[in-house]
């Protein structure tokens, strides 16, 4: 899998980076020319890590370079380069069953592959960090206090099926000593988590949520028919909206009202600082089948109640984004 760099308003590609294993995830900084990309190998969880700089107009565009990261034998649940390209906030876990499962948050130094902090917390007792982001562009994490701060998302299973699910998203002041995950960090913004049940369908407002820099929740609702066959639209039609930290919707960024389907699904997979453009993806089956109109095949811009649709630069899916 390689990773594309092109202009996101006519589709041009710029670069194709191609490192002979698979490029799962990238993260950018604030200077929307500075990256970190995330390698895999094929059949493995090692990770490499590479930087990769923009310059528009030259005649090489892109500088690739490998980082002095250690790799982590681990599945990356999130991963965020700081505003300043300067550290490297990543997100992990080393065991995939709730009773032994151990998260950690790491924070790297981009020049020295330094290890600045490791906060970790076990996975038992009904506690799982799970990234919202995963089927998104992969990040899950953000930094939200310029580079001292990383947000991250923290689900509380309880019940004895772990059917209740409490989602929220946690602050923790990477800069502060200390290496418990919990007990260092605080609770910033709960995740609406209400259900809209009809007969035929049911709807949740926030599958995927990321947080912008500014704290502002992004989600993209999820739903589909009970039953075989049963319509889930328009009960569940693709909505992108934005809420506050404690759970207020704020804005619509985009709803597509669609005919009736089985299913309705939408990825953020990017949002601006105040919350209120998103780049996400749509996806709705009727009849077993995917839709092939433009809004549920390709990315698209939402904002003001709008999706602007991109320029397709890749075929197939999009594993993960930066901007």
């Amino acid at each position: 899998m390689d990773a594309v760099v092109g202009d996101g308003r006519t589709g041009r590609k710029l670069a194709v980076i191609s490192s002979g294993e698979n490029i799962y995830n990238v993260t950018a900084a604030a200077d929307d020319r500075t990256f970190v990309l995330e390698e895999s190998p094929v059949g493995g969880h090692a990770t490499t890590w590479y930087l990769l700089r923009l310059t528009p107009g030259a005649t090489h565009p892109t500088q690739l370079t490998k980082l002095p990261i250690a790799p982590i034998m681990a599945n990356i649940y999130g991963l965020a380069l700081s505003p300043d390209g300067g550290k490297l906030a990543l997100m992990w876990r080393t065991a995939s069953t709730p009773t032994n499962a151990v998260a950690h948050l790491s924070v790297y130094s981009v020049p020295t592959g330094a290890a600045l902090g490791t906060w970790t917390e076990s996975g038992g007792g009904g506690h799982s960090a799970l990234n919202e982001g995963a089927t998104g562009d992969g990040t899950g994490l953000t930094w939200v206090d310029g580079d001292t701060t990383v947000a991250f998302p923290w689900v509380v299973q309880s019940g004895p099926g772990y059917e209740s699910l409490t989602k929220t998203f946690r602050a923790l002041d990477v800069s502060a000593a200390g290496h418990d995950l919990l007990a260092h960090s605080r609770v910033i913004a709960q995740v609406p988590t209400s259900r809209t049940q009809t007969k035929t369908a049911s709807a949740t407002p926030c599958g995927v949520t990321l947080m912008s820099s500014d704290g502002i929740l992004v989600c993209g609702s999820s739903g589909s028919g009970n039953g075989s066959f049963q319509p889930a639209c328009p009960t569940a039609d693709p909505t992108i909206a934005s809420y506050s930290a404690s759970g207020k919707r704020l804005q619509v960024l985009y709803r597509w009202q669609a005919a009736q389907c089985l299913s309705a699904n939408t990825t953020v997979m990017w949002t601006s600082p105040d919350g209120s453009t998103a780049i996400v993806s749509l996806d709705l089956s009727m009849k077993g089948i995917k839709v092939t109109a433009p809004e549920s095949s390709r990315f698209g811009i939402a904002s003001g109640g709008h999706l602007t649709v991109l320029p397709p630069l890749l075929a197939g899916n999009y594993a993960t984004i930066a901007f």
